[in-house]
């Protein structure tokens, strides 16, 4: 089984190129705000980010966000299923109904008038 586009776009967020340690620590955030991570990727990034800014302004920040990330691992991977879960429900339904929508006209150019249907999670019709 393949990667989705989803954890794609996630690990190709690891490649962007820090010159600084600000840089890091900025990218770091840009990738919690994302919403768009790997909870215990992140935990990683954010423990070896403490050994680095020790010493820093950014100790603190970091060492709090690493400890946050650890507290609520299993709170914020479930928020990330169940938002994907969301996600893809909403596309099946729209594929659901684009594809009533197109065999409807498809019957229609065969002068065939039948009201096509379809069910399904999110798709009352």
């Amino acid at each position: 089984m393949g990667l989705t586009k989803n954890e794609i776009e996630i690990l190709n967020q690891h490649t962007i190129t820090v010159k600084s340690l600000s840089d890091e620590v900025e990218n770091a955030y840009y990738i919690l705000k994302s919403k768009k991570y790997f909870v215990d990727t992140e935990i990683i990034r954010f423990t070896g980010l403490a050994k680095k800014t020790k010493g820093s302004k950014f100790e603190g920040k970091i060492e709090k966000t690493r400890d946050s990330l650890i507290k609520n691992e299993n709170l914020i991977g479930k928020k990330q299923i169940a938002d994907l879960d969301r996600k893809q429900a909403a596309e099946e339904s729209q594929a659901r109904l684009k594809y009533g929508k197109d065999l409807r006209n498809s019957l229609l150019d065969r002068s065939l008038d039948i009201t096509v249907k379809v069910f399904g999670k999110g798709n009352k019709s």
